[in-house]
C-alpha cells in the first residue's frame, strides 16, 4: 500500500496551526515558563527517523535520497527512469515550474513523517497521566521554517540585529530535552538539526544506497567532491587535499555561512555608506513586484527557443527575471558552501564544500527542510498577494497537470491512490498548516514592508527615484550540469581574486544549483539540456550603480562577470549574458513598478580577464 501524504490531521477542537520562523519557535520552546514538549517531540522524533535502518523508507537517508542521490525508489516508484513512452519520470524539478508545488509536497511528508514518529515516542515513554498534553502538543506543532532574509533576532529580550544569520537550533551541537515522567528534569542529548550522521561512510553503504562521490572531467583532468567519504553531513567542511579522515566529519562552520549570507559587506562602513543584504533585497523585491506570472515566479527556467513556439510579446522581459527559485539556490550555496579547492591566498573565508550546495545531496542536511519549509511559505505568501496567478502562463500551465512522483494521495472522487499535482496543493491549508503572515490578507502587503522593507527604506530614502537592475542569463548544463557561480563587478576584476563578495568591485552573484548529469539519473535534466533550455536571474543593482556613479563622475558602470567553477579557476566556456537596466519610480514603496516599470538596457556586461593560472 502506498504511503499517503495527508499532512497532519487537524484537530478539530483548535484553530489550523501555523509554522513557526523557528528562532521564534525556538526561544518560546525555552523561555521562562515554557513547558520544552514541542521541542523535546521535535528532537526525539527526528532522531529516531535519522536512526532508522534504510530498508524503511521513512528513514530519514529514504527521505532525503528522494531529492537526488542515490537515485533509488521510493514509495514504490522508479526514480530517473523513462516511461513506456520514453517520458522522463525522475523526481527532479529543478528549473521547472512545479518546483514550488513539488517540494510543498515533500516538505508536508517529512513533517508528517516527523509527527507520527512523535506518536510513537509520546505512546513509549510518557507516562499515561501525562500522555493527553504531549499528545496536545504534538497535534499543535507544526515544522518551523528558517526566514532566511530577516535580520536575526538575538535572544529572549526579541532584540533584532542587522546581519542574516542561519537559525539558532542549526548551530547548537548539543540540546537540552525533557524527561519524560521526571518533572523538571532535562537531559542534554546530540541534536539532529546540527548534522546528519550515519554509523559509516555513506560510500560504503550497501547497495542501491551507497553515496558515490561526485566525479568531473574538466580540461583533461579530473577531481572528486568526496561526498562518499562523508558519514556526516558538513557545511564548508570538504577540503581539497586533506586527510579523507577529516572529510568524515567536516564540520559545521556556521559562521562562514552567515558572512556568506550577507552579501555586500563592501558597502559597510565605507564613508558612511550603508547597505542592504542582497539576500533581503531580492526577497523583498520578489514578494512585492507587480506582473510577474507563475511562470516568472516559480523558476529560474527560460526558454530560449520562444520565437519558434510563442509570440513574441509573449517574451519574458528581463525585468521580470527575478524568481523564487534563484534565490533558494543562492541560499543553498551559502550554507554549505561549494569552493572544494584552494582558492588563491587573497580569500580563503569562503574556502569549503558541503552537502547544502550539491542537488544530489542537498537534502541530507536537517537545514534543508527548514530552508525548504520557508521557500513554501514565501510561495504561499505571494500567492495570497497574487490571487490570480495560478500557472495562469503559457509556458507554465502546461505542467500544471504534472505528476508530482514520487508522492501519493487518496483521491475522494476515484476512490482510488493516485500521484498529487500541482492543483491539489494550491491552497497549502488543505495540508493542514498555515502561516502568520497568509492568515489576514489585507494586512500582508505591510507585514512585508516590515520584514523585508525597512532597511531598503532607511538606506534608499535620499537616493532619487531610480532603480537599476541586472540581468542574467546562463546554460544551466553549461558544464555538463556541474554547478557553478556567476560574479558580477562593477569596475576593474582583480584577476587573481574574483570569488566572492569581499572581491574588488564585487556587485553581487548568481549560484547555478545543479548536479551532474554524468553522475545522476535524472532524464528531466537530460531533456532540458538537449532542448536548449536556459536560466534566468536578476540581482539589484541600485546602491552599486550609486556607488560607483559617485566614485567615477556620473558614469554608467559596464557590468563585468566571472564565472568560477568549485575549483576556484574562471570558466571561459560558459555562455552568460549580462546586462545593466534602469527604470525611473520610487523603489521602496513598490519596487519595479513605482513609477513607470519600464526597465530600459543602458549596458551590455563583459567577460573580466583573469590571470592564466586562474582560468580553467
Amino acid at each position: 500500500m502506498p504511503y499517503l501524504i495527508t499532512g497532519i490531521p487537524k484537530d478539530p477542537k483548535h484553530p489550523l496551526p501555523i509554522r513557526k520562523d523557528i528562532d521564534d519557535w525556538y526561544l518560546e520552546q525555552t523561555s521562562a515558563g515554557s513547558n520544552r514538549i514541542q521541542l523535546t517531540l521535535f528532537v526525539e522524533a527526528l532522531t529516531v527517523i535519522q536512526n532508522r535502518p534504510l530498508n524503511d523508507q521513512l528513514s530519514y537517508f529514504r527521505l532525503a535520497g528522494i531529492h537526488g542521490a542515490p537515485w533509488t525508489e521510493w514509495d514504490g516508484v522508479p526514480g530517473g527512469q523513462k516511461d513506456s513512452k520514453g517520458n522522463p519520470t525522475g523526481f527532479c524539478v529543478h528549473n521547472n515550474y512545479t518546483f514550488p508545488t513539488w517540494h510543498r509536497v515533500y516538505v508536508t511528508l517529512y513533517e508528517q513523517v516527523i509527527y507520527e514518529a512523535m506518536l510513537d515516542f509520546i505512546k513509549q515513554n510518557v507516562p499515561q497521566n501525562g500522555k493527553a498534553d504531549w499528545e496536545n502538543e504534538a497535534k499543535q506543532w507544526r515544522l518551523p521554517y528558517w526566514d532566511f532574509a530577516r535580520f536575526a533576532r538575538h535572544g529572549h529580550d526579541n532584540t533584532q540585529g542587522d546581519e542574516l544569520r542561519l537559525p539558532i537550533l542549526v548551530t547548537m551541537p548539543m540540546v537540552k530535552v525533557l524527561v519524560p515522567g521526571q518533572p523538571g528534569k532535562q537531559l542534554s542529548k546530540p541534536n539532529p538539526l546540527y548534522r546528519f550522521q550515519m554509523q559509516t561512510l555513506m560510500g560504503t553503504l550497501e547497495r542501491p544506497y551507497a553515496i558515490t562521490s561526485q566525479k568531473t572531467e574538466e580540461h583533461g583532468w579530473s577531481f572528486d567532491l568526496p561526498f562518499d567519504k562523508c558519514q556526516s553531513t558538513t557545511k564548508y567542511g570538504l577540503l581539497e587535499n586533506y586527510n579523507a579522515d577529516v572529510w568524515a566529519d567536516g564540520g559545521q562552520n556556521w559562521l562562514r555561512a552567515n558572512l556568506a549570507l550577507n552579501e555586500h559587506p563592501w558597502y559597510q562602513n565605507l564613508d558612511g555608506w550603508d547597505s542592504v543584504p542582497t539576500l533581503q533585497d531580492m526577497t523583498f523585491r520578489l514578494l512585492t513586484t507587480g506582473g510577474l506570472n507563475w511562470g516568472e515566479f516559480s523558476s529560474t527556467r527560460y526558454d530560449d527557443k520562444k520565437e519558434e513556439t510563442q509570440p513574441k510579446n509573449n517574451e519574458q522581459a528581463p525585468k521580470n527575471w527575478m524568481n523564487l527559485e534563484a534565490i533558494h539556490n543562492n541560499v543553498h550555496n551559502w550554507v554549505g558552501g561549494f569552493m572544494f579547492s584552494r582558492p588563491g591566498r587573497h580569500d580563503l573565508k569562503l574556502w569549503g564544500a558541503g552537502h547544502m550546495s550539491s542537488v544530489p545531496v542537498a537534502a541530507y542536511d536537517p537545514i534543508f527542510w527548514l530552508h525548504h519549509c520557508n521557500i513554501d511559505r514565501l510561495t504561499a505568501i505571494w500567492q495570497t498577494v497574487n490571487s490570480g496567478s495560478w500557472f495562469n502562463d503559457d509556458k507554465s500551465k502546461v505542467s500544471k497537470d504534472d505528476d508530482l512522483r514520487p508522492f501519493h494521495r487518496f483521491c475522494e472522487k476515484t476512490r482510488k491512490v493516485v500521484f498529487f499535482r500541482s492543483d491539489d496543493v494550491k491552497d497549502w491549508r488543505s495540508l493542514n498548516y498555515d502561516y502568520a503572515i497568509t492568515k489576514d490578507a489585507s494586512r500582508i502587503r505591510k507585514e512585508i514592508s516590515d520584514l523585508y522593507g525597512q532597511r531598503t527604506k532607511e538606506v534608499y530614502k535620499d537616493f532619487g527615484e531610480e532603480d537599476y537592475i541586472l540581468s542574467i542569463r546562463y546554460s544551466r548544463y553549461a558544464l555538463g550540469g556541474k554547478p557553478f557561480q556567476i560574479n558580477i563587478f562593477f569596475g576593474d576584476v582583480d584577476g587573481k581574486d574574483f570569488y566572492d563578495a569581499r572581491s574588488q568591485n564585487f556587485v553581487g552573484s548568481v549560484f547555478n544549483f545543479s548536479g551532474s548529469l554524468e553522475d545522476s539519473n535524472c532524464d528531466k535534466c537530460a531533456q532540458q539540456e538537449q532542448e536548449g533550455v536556459l536560466s534566468v536571474s536578476q540581482l539589484p543593482a541600485r546602491l552599486a550603480v550609486h556607488y560607483y556613479k559617485k566614485q567615477n563622475k556620473g558614469e554608467v558602470p559596464t557590468p563585468r562577470y566571472v564565472v568560477v567553477n568549485s575549483q576556484g579557476k574562471a570558466e571561459a566556456e560558459v555562455k552568460v549574458e549580462v546586462a545593466l537596466h534602469k527604470t525611473e519610480g520610487t523603489f521602496y514603496d513598490a519596487p519595479a513598478r513605482g513609477g513607470s516599470d519600464d526597465y530600459r538596457r543602458v549596458a551590455d556586461g563583459k567577460r573580466a580577464e583573469v590571470d592564466d593560472a586562474y582560468r580553467a
